[in-house]
């Protein structure tokens, strides 16, 4: 707990990681797996990003998103947009719902994907059984989800997969992976059917890259960050066994 009554889900100095990129409108951290994006009715009591950046914005205090620009999963790692002022957040946020910031992520799956390169598309929506979950659904139905990936190396049980999403539903990537019949390592939510493999603590998804036109200077940003230690480790790991 903290001062304000608030749980800490990881360590505080893990919990704003490098600061990747900053100017007098927005910033760009590197978010650690397990820190929620800001807190929610079913979260309020987590120290979250939204609490970390609050000396770093001008938001009122009650507003829980504050400079969140866009979200990022619990225990996704990577980089997330801060905005400064609200005519800021708005212009970013425009930028993402005209598709104009390119997303690039790393996800380490489960499984050897053979087809080099490939692209999702179907609907996703809420799980009738489970309000945490989504679901896909086939196309014409629920909100649209638009996924390209490329595979970046081979290994033995695993797959280490470039992903670009054309669209930012809840859970797209893991979703769309699992479609695939590769869940991402360590996602316990939609791996089930690969238990065995999901002996990991963390999720392996790294939101790796950002590229875009910034709004107010028209400089051109090529954002991105290596993967961090657990991961890291992993792939030499999986490097080491073949």
């Amino acid at each position: 707990m903290n001062g304000c009554g608030l749980r800490y889900e990881v360590e505080l100095f893990d919990a704003l990681r490098d600061i990747v990129y900053e100017d007098e409108y927005f910033f760009v951290i590197n978010k650690a797996a397990g820190l929620y994006t800001h807190r929610n009715h079913e979260t309020h009591d987590v120290y979250a990003v939204a609490d970390v950046i609050a000396d770093k914005v001008d938001f009122a205090y009650d507003d829980l998103k504050r400079g969140i620009v866009h979200r990022l999963d619990k225990d996704t790692s990577g980089l997330l947009i801060c905005a400064k002022r609200e005519e800021v957040k708005t212009a970013l946020q425009s930028l993402f719902k005209k598709r104009k910031i390119k997303k690039i992520y790393w996800a380490l799956v489960v499984g050897t994907m053979y087809e080099g390169t490939g692209e999702v598309i179907t609907g996703i929506d809420r799980d009738k059984k489970n309000r945490i979950k989504r679901r896909v659904v086939e196309r014409g139905s629920g909100k649209k989800a638009h996924t390209r990936y490329r595979v970046l190396e081979l290994y033995k049980e695993h797959t280490l997969v470039e992903v670009n999403i054309l669209t930012g539903r809840m859970h797209q990537i893991r979703l769309h992976l699992n479609y695939l019949g590769h869940p991402v390592l360590g996602d316990k939510l939609y791996g089930r059917s690969h238990q065995k493999k999901m002996s990991e603590n963390k999720l392996f998804l790294l939101a790796k890259q950002l590229v875009f036109k910034h709004p107010f200077t028209n400089a051109e940003l090529d954002l991105a960050i290596d993967p961090p230690l657990f991961f890291e480790q992993k792939l030499a790991e999986l490097t080491k066994n073949g």
